[in-house]
């Protein structure tokens, strides 16, 4: 007999529910397996996010867990839905886009103040503050280090969100060179 990523998610959530355990159903996407669900646990202030495939449990904030998207979550009381997808998810897309084209002007010495037309009319109605970062690609840990040094993600304001733009550029002898474009939005009105 064999169970697909969504059922051992389901029956992991009813095996923790069993042992008492305070545990959500999480429908969503994973890196690995694409949809899929995953186990929320909370103990006490602490949530965590079971992987039923591996087994591997991770700190809600773990930027390792696969779990990359969520869709639902689920308990025996209620369902809750993510419901704020799109505008996001079209931000993401037009700073990747930014970013190939920033790699491209810095290969080429060119001015890239050009780009700041097209942020300025896409952020209209949000206060942004954000940045890009080049760096070569040696591991996926400095890479993440060098995001969290920035304190971007400390704003405290109620309805800031967040966006991300990744953008590698390959080059001969395996060197590739990353441009990460963080960005913080807070809605004007």
């Amino acid at each position: 007999m064999c169970a697909s990523p969504k059922d051992l998610g389901v029956l992991l959530t009813c095996f923790y529910l069993s042992l008492e355990y305070d545990a959500y159903l999480v429908l969503g996407h994973s890196l690995l397996t694409g949809d899929s669900t995953f186990v929320l646990l909370r103990e006490g202030a602490e949530f965590y996010i079971v992987d039923p495939t591996s087994g591997k449990r991770y700190q809600a904030t773990d930027t390792y867990c696969p779990l990359s998207r969520i869709y639902f979550i689920v308990n025996q009381q209620n369902v809750w839905e993510q419901t704020s997808r799109g505008r996001i998810g079209y931000i993401s897309d037009q700073l990747r886009y930014a970013l190939s084209a920033l790699e491209v002007d810095a290969c080429l010495e060119a001015n890239t103040d050009r780009h700041m037309d097209v942020f300025n009319q896409l952020f209209i109605s949000y206060r942004i503050n954000g940045f890009p970062i080049n760096l070569p690609y040696t591991n996926l840990s400095t890479l993440v280090a060098q995001v969290r040094s920035t304190g971007i993600h400390l704003n405290s304001e109620q309805k800031v969100e967040f966006a991300l733009g990744v953008y590698i550029k390959d080059y001969p002898a395996n060197i590739y060179s990353v441009w990460i474009f963080l960005v913080s939005l807070v809605p004007k009105i």
